[in-house]
Parts: C-alpha cells; structure tokens; sequence
C-alpha cells in the first residue's frame, strides 16, 4: 500500500493580506443596514396610518380651537371678565 503525500500548495501572495476579515465585517454591515431597510419598509405604512388618522385630526383641532381664540380677541380686553365674554361670544 502507497502512502500518498499530499503537496502543500502555496498560495500567491497578492498583497491583500487580511482581506477576508474586512469583507467580513463589510458583509455584516451590509446585513445590519438591510435589516434597518426591511424594518422601515414594514413600519413605514404603521407610521403612516398613525400620522393620518390621528395627529393630522389633532392638529387640525387644535389650530381650529387656536384661530377661534386669537380672531375672538378683536375687541379691548379690559380683564377676565371681558375675555370670558368674548370667548364665549360667538357673533
């Protein structure tokens, strides 16, 4: 029986030694930054819904209730009692 020796092949050296360990790490930031990118793609329609259904209504109340307020203090205001009248006043 023949014991084969295996030849230890020698690898050309490019210049690039530790590469793999850079691609490597290039690799898994590109996996982190995928990941990022799946999550916004499947919240985003989430955060939409939110935004349109819940703050826009919010925000519209409160600017109609802040107009109503500022356009209601025409006239003198003289004191609470005077506010309170023309707050409650609508003409």
């Amino acid at each position: 029986m023949k014991v084969v020796k295996e030849k230890k092949i020698k690898q050309k050296k490019t210049g690039k030694e530790g590469t793999g360990k850079v691609r490597r790490t290039w690799k898994r930031s590109n996996d982190k930054v995928r990941d990022v990118l799946h999550s916004v793609a499947f919240l985003s329609p989430s955060v939409t819904g939110v935004a349109v259904f819940f703050i826009l209504p919010f925000l519209v109340v409160v600017y109609s209730s802040v107009r109503r307020l500022v356009y209601s203090f025409s006239g003198p205001v003289t004191g609470l009692c005077s506010s309170i009248q023309s707050m409650y006043s609508f003409t």
